[in-house]
């Protein structure tokens, strides 16, 4: 059973590097892109409160500290899907996109003592095509510029909490790794033999990064005058951050400058 468990998530890490799906966002050009929400669906529903979110048969990977708490193995998948509609004083456009937003497992050690968690979180995403018609540019012939994009950032999080007698205490250690590919393109398609240029831009990102997080379980009870019925009641008080990290980025430049013939382009200079 268990080395179908080992199998099925490494088949799920495999298959989600591919069917994260591309989106298309002008506003993606800058930056690391656009950031996706981390956390469950179920947190997603109550608006992302997170901090002192407790339940014994749910992840809740925002606040480690709540891993102390499972009692059951614990799967969670979530998808997510975003639609952009986009307006100009002549123009207009819509688009959308779905895909597996996450997944993560978690199961104790030692009931309601320790826990254990890891997974898979997409951290941002670049996805754009933009194509820009320059006409009697300086007078000359007319003139195209694309601007490409694409790309995903991800986290892997391997996290444990640890419960000592009311208070719980829980860490997080991420991998933010990912490729951004960003080509920009300037043509002058109908001038025979005339230079046109092409950059392209790809940065490489891979670093470590460190999230806490506490929580602290207060119980009372209440005693009913009429009834003499005892009641039990539970405030979870909670708090979560990450230390502030520099991400390392590798970055790779191409300049080409290249003419369009009867044979197609061919590069000129790079």
């Amino acid at each position: 059973m268990r080395s179908k468990i080992s199998l099925l998530f490494f088949v799920l890490i495999f298959v989600s590097c591919k069917i994260f799906a591309q989106e298309n966002s002008p506003y993606t050009r800058f930056g690391l892109g656009d950031f996706k929400p981390q956390t469950t669906s179920a947190l997603s529903a109550m608006s992302g409160v997170s901090a002192a979110y407790n339940n014994p048969l749910k992840l809740n990977f925002n606040n480690p500290a709540s891993y102390a708490s499972l009692k059951l193995s614990t799967f969670d998948v979530g998808m997510y899907a975003s639609t952009l509609k986009l307006k100009t004083d002549s123009l207009k456009a819509s688009t959308g996109n779905s895909s597996m937003n996450y997944f993560a497992l978690g199961f104790p050690i030692k009931t309601n003592k320790l826990g254990v968690a890891f997974g898979l979180l997409p951290f941002s995403s670049v996805g754009y095509s933009i194509e820009q018609m320059n006409y009697n540019l300086n007078g000359i012939d007319t003139s195209t510029s694309r601007y490409l994009g694409s790309g995903r950032t991800y986290d892997a999080f391997l996290g444990a909490g640890y419960k000592i007698k009311n208070l719980s205490l829980g860490f997080n250690l991420k991998y933010l790794f990912g490729t951004i590919n960003n080509a920009d393109t300037w043509e002058l398609p109908d001038t025979f033999n005339a230079y046109n240029s092409f950059r392209e831009e790809t940065r490489f990102l891979n670093d470590w990064m460190f999230d806490e997080g506490i929580q602290y379980d207060f119980h009372f009870t209440d005693t009913s005058l009429k009834t003499k019925k005892i009641h039990h009641y539970e405030i979870i008080f909670g708090a979560d951050g990450n230390l502030k990290t520099n991400i390392n980025t590798r970055r790779n430049l191409l300049y080409e400058r290249f003419v369009y013939g009867t044979n197609g382009f061919t590069a000129r200079d790079t």
